[in-house]
């Protein structure tokens, strides 16, 4: 269904070229909600024969525990591919510890910062973001990426085959129902779909009626769309965080809100013991060390090849123009990386990363097209680790504008020439942050402010004339 085998499911025929999941769409958040509850449904015999894969698979070793690479384990899941279209898909990628805090930070500031659907929903919402380039399928491609590490969670049509895919999943479906009760009156508006789907070509609009193709709702044919997908209500479960019974609807934003600031905000001790649990960054943040944000914006534009440049025993995608294999990384750096490519992902000076995941989308374009996707990578902790107590715009502008570095990276640890992706733009923003006294109030954030020395001039950077916003 999400992916291979590029099969119809359910009587609901498509083109047989991608999955049927919703990438780069408005339907990102929504999509994947009766996905999740198709799972929670039939997990008894999917775990059933997981159990049994697993079992038969023991003395191949560890690594393949989670990714069974015989004959029997992708026949058995209804593949009906040979064993070495997986050789490449089988490892599994430890998420460094030192990217939970910055997990954290992103997951609050896009819960208490964007109130509008579309740039909360996706990575190729392009009308206007007000510097704002976080979104939940960003927050979500990372982690697919530092997880996946190659393997099967870090190429989207293999990646619903990996068991921790449906954890990751429930936890967005989560942060989405969390969102959704922040801002209960923001919904679905038109927009275009940067990536193709099994039912649709890329570029369709999309819209609160869309049909979340292949789930049907009933047995008369009808199918789930947003509007009546968009409460977890109508699949009969909900939240820890969210009791949305015996409430009015104020007061389940204002629990909701205390939620998060006990969970994500970077100020309290919950996110504190996340943050140190390696020891390798046994800093705090204090209040006041909170009273700016600054962040790194990523814009790149994605290249949707034609059918025949999908190479398969490869496992990725050509960019014809530039020759360039994804899924990637772009890693940003305080100070010169690190000699060895290698250790890139867990070096100390690393700021964060920014994934772009392998979709493999082909659509029905008989010449390549292109997608522009949207990326933000926090830098208040990076800037704290390094010895910076004051954030304001005086100290910050001249480190960054000399420190700020940044390479590419695909799964292999293998390094990306910058010069093939005349299309990347990195710039820096920066805004002012007051506290709350009250538990549940979010923060009160002034306007983002975009700083264009800093990257300006570097490869990869801003050029004259470019509009960030």
């Amino acid at each position: 269904v999400h992916g291979v085998p590029f099969r119809s499911w359910d009587g609901v025929n498509g083109n047989n070229y991608a999955g049927y999941c919703a990438h780069a769409s408005t339907l990102f958040p929504t999509w994947h909600r009766p996905y999740v509850a198709l799972f929670e449904v039939g997990k008894s015999s999917a775990f059933g024969i997981w159990s049994s894969l697993i079992q038969g698979s023991k003395s191949s070793g560890a690594t393949h525990k989670r990714s069974p690479r015989d004959t029997r384990a992708h026949n058995g899941l209804g593949i009906g591919m040979q064993p070495e279209h997986f050789v490449y898909l089988i490892g599994t990628g430890l998420l460094p510890r030192r990217c939970l805090q910055r997990i954290h930070t992103m997951a609050y500031q896009l819960l208490t910062q964007q109130p509008n659907y579309g740039p909360f929903s996706n990575i190729a919402y392009s009308d206007g973001h007000g510097a704002r380039y976080n979104s939940i399928e960003n927050l979500h491609n990372g982690i697919h990426m530092f997880v996946g590490n190659g393997g099967h969670m870090s190429v989207i049509p293999y990646s619903s085959f990996d068991p921790i895919f449906w954890l990751h999943h429930a936890n967005v479906d989560r942060l989405f129902a969390l969102w959704q009760a922040v801002y209960p009156d923001s919904h679905i508006a038109p927009q275009a779909n940067g990536e193709a789907s099994f039912t649709r070509d890329r570029g369709q609009i999309e819209d609160a009626n869309t049909p979340l193709t292949p789930f049907h709702s009933n047995n008369t044919g009808s199918l789930w769309t947003s509007t009546t997908a968009w409460s977890t209500r109508a699949f009969g479960y909900a939240y820890p965080e969210i009791i949305d019974w015996r409430v009015n609807s104020s007061q389940l934003t204002y629990n909701v809100k205390a939620a998060l600031n006990a969970m994500y905000n970077p100020t309290n001790s919950v996110t504190q013991r996340a943050r140190t649990v390696d020891g390798s960054e046994n800093l705090k943040l204090s209040p006041n060390a909170m009273n700016a944000q600054w962040f790194a914006n990523i814009q790149i534009k994605k290249w949707v090849p034609i059918l025949n440049d999908f190479d398969l025993s490869r496992h990725c995608l050509r960019y014809s123009r530039s020759d360039i294999s994804t899924p990637f990384f772009v890693h940003l750096f305080i100070g010169a990386a690190p000699a060895d490519p290698a250790t890139w992902s867990f070096a100390p000076n690393l700021v964060g990363s920014h994934a772009v995941i392998d979709n493999t989308l082909l659509g029905s374009a008989t010449s390549d097209v292109t997608a522009t996707m949207f990326g933000q990578i926090p830098l208040n902790h990076a800037l704290l680790a390094a010895g910076n107590s004051d954030l304001s715009p005086d100290k910050v502008i001249p480190l960054l504008t000399d420190q700020l570095e940044w390479r590419l990276q695909d799964t292999s640890d293998v390094p990306l020439d910058v010069g093939n992706f005349s299309s990347l733009r990195i710039h820096v923003v920066g805004q002012e942050v007051q506290q709350r006294a009250s538990r549940e109030e979010f923060p009160e954030y002034g306007q983002l402010v975009v700083y264009r020395q800093i990257t300006q001039g570097k490869p990869g950077g801003l050029e004259a004339g470019d509009d960030p916003r």
